[in-house]
């Protein structure tokens, strides 16, 4: 079975922006948010560490909202350069015992027997391995097998991993 897709900015900036949205991350951006508003507020306020105050706000603001998008800009910038360019074909073929995803001259294998879950949403299905890993299909993408028979295989490995 095989999923073949195009990566771009686009693609991999709503990857990057989705990932903002969980976890402690979510607790972290909250938390550079609402300290930002504050110290802008009190640097509005006319005191006599207003300039400190503005500082911090900019500062602030620029972790809650800026630094992920530069910090996604320059990862994409040296995966493109890995793969050859600003867009560029990923395939993932599913093997018997493994997913192998192939990025331009970039190749990366993923066996099922580290598969912790596999969730679908949007259009897309997300298969999360240990550390964090993710690896994103599109079902509309199959060109080789069905999305139905890949998952069904997936999960099948997801149950003799969890009885393990």
């Amino acid at each position: 079975m095989q999923c073949v897709y195009t990566m771009d900015w686009r693609l991999f900036r709503s990857w990057r922006f989705k990932s903002q949205l969980r976890g402690a991350r979510l607790g972290f951006n909250v938390f550079w948010l609402a300290l930002g508003i504050l110290t802008l507020v009190l640097g509005l306020g006319g005191s006599m560490f207003a300039a400190v105050y503005l500082l911090l706000a900019a500062y602030c603001l620029y972790m809650a909202l800026l630094r992920w998008h530069l910090k996604a800009r320059v990862q994409f910038r040296r995966l493109a350069a890995a793969c050859g360019g600003e867009s560029w074909t990923r395939v993932v073929d599913f093997l018997e015992d493994r997913a192998a995803v192939t990025d331009g001259q970039v190749r990366t294998e993923y066996m099922y027997a580290d598969l912790g879950s596999v969730t679908e949403r949007d259009g897309q299905a997300v298969l999360l391995f240990p550390g964090k890993a993710r690896l994103v299909v599109y079902p509309a993408g199959f060109t080789r097998g069905t999305w139905a028979e890949c998952r069904e295989i997936l999960l099948n490995h997801c149950k003799a991993n969890s009885s393990t």
